[in-house]
């Protein structure tokens, strides 16, 4: 049930960067079995697992409730990565980490401010692993 709700929102924030205000069923369908739409589901679920993998910790963990910094770091890179590769909004971005919608825009805020911190340095050495996985990825 999870993974329909997830994809329907997804589906929406990808429809609200489209030109028309209106679509009929057929170009819905369309529109959700678009190669287009599907890469910006790969690309969500390739981030997540990327940024888990290099920070060393599974998904499960990061969605834990916890406050300590090694999972509220992670969960910051994951927001990173999605605002700067996908369209998801920041409230989708909110649902997927079970965080309000506002982590996804402090955690952005966060990454930016901070970047080049010496005292984050292991934090942005993790970053630019990822960023550069991921970047890989994104565009082959």
């Amino acid at each position: 049930m999870n993974n329909i709700i997830i994809k329907t929102r997804e589906f929406v924030d990808y429809i609200k960067n489209l030109p028309k205000e209106e679509y009929n069923l057929e170009e819905l369908i369309e529109l959700i079995s678009s190669p287009k739409f599907k890469k910006n589901l790969e690309k969500k679920d390739f981030i997540i697992n990327t940024v888990s993998e290099v920070f060393g910790y599974s998904f499960k963990e990061i969605l834990k409730k916890s406050r300590k910094p090694k999972y509220v770091e992670c969960r910051k890179a994951i927001c990173y990565f999605l605002v700067k590769y996908t369209t998801l909004s920041q409230e989708n971005m909110g649902y997927i980490l079970k965080r309000n919608h506002t982590t996804a825009f402090h955690a952005k805020q966060w990454v930016s401010d901070n970047f080049g911190n010496v005292t984050q340095k292991e934090f942005y050495n993790k970053l630019e692993i990822a960023d550069k996985i991921i970047s890989e990825f994104i565009n082959s």
